[in-house]
């Protein structure tokens, strides 16, 4: 109940921009996406935490972030 989800993307100016508004408002950001991508779009925990100092930022992937299988 309350949750809230959107699509956007990642790719376009447009669709960071959208992601970095929601993050400023935010009280926790999930992502599923590997540091390195989280790097090149701008949502990794450094810089969402510049973005909004008092959000939780937590990433969740299929396979773990280490580990044989991380990079599937």
């Amino acid at each position: 109940r309350g949750k809230r989800s959107v699509a956007v993307d990642l790719d376009s100016d447009q669709g960071k921009a959208v992601v970095h508004r929601l993050v400023a408002a935010a009280d926790v950001f999930m992502c599923n996406l590997l540091i390195h991508r989280q790097e090149r779009f701008g949502l990794d925990p450094d810089s969402v935490l510049a973005l909004n100092p008092r959000i939780v930022h937590a990433t969740l992937t299929g396979y773990g972030t280490t580990g044989p299988d991380a990079w599937r």
